[in-house]
């Protein structure tokens, strides 16, 4: 029997609960789940793992998930053989303006308050 590789999935989130809320969902799902609740350790997290996923907060306490969103396209250009996982936006207000130079990184957004079966099924599509 061989060993099949469990999918990655960062998740970048300032609201603990609710991050531990979906690590929870998806780890019963056989997902492997980092967390981090800001710009700077999600950075951290994405130039020192690779993730098959990011689930992103765009309206950061420490921060903007745009600096993120920066970050991934900027290590995409530099490498041109880094493979920038698909974001999946998680935010209470999703402005299309704020987003639209980043559309061939973001695979999907979910507004806030939403259920976890509607975010499971996302990353499900997804992975």
């Amino acid at each position: 029997m061989g060993f099949v590789k469990r999918p990655n999935i960062l998740i970048v989130e300032d609201d603990i609960p609710l991050a531990e809320a979906y690590k929870s969902a998806l780890e019963e799902l056989r997902y492997t789940v980092v967390l981090a609740d800001s710009p700077s350790l999600a950075i951290s997290r994405i130039k020192n793992q690779t993730f098959d996923l990011i689930l992103l907060d765009l309206h950061l306490r420490s921060g903007n998930g745009v600096q993120i969103l920066d970050v991934l396209v900027a290590e995409s250009h530099e490498d041109p053989e880094y493979r920038v996982a698909p974001v999946i936006l998680t935010s209470g207000q999703i402005e299309e303006g704020q987003i639209i130079e980043y559309r061939d990184y973001i695979k999907g957004a979910l507004v806030k308050p939403f259920q976890l079966d509607t975010l499971i099924e996302k990353v499900q599509t997804l992975l």
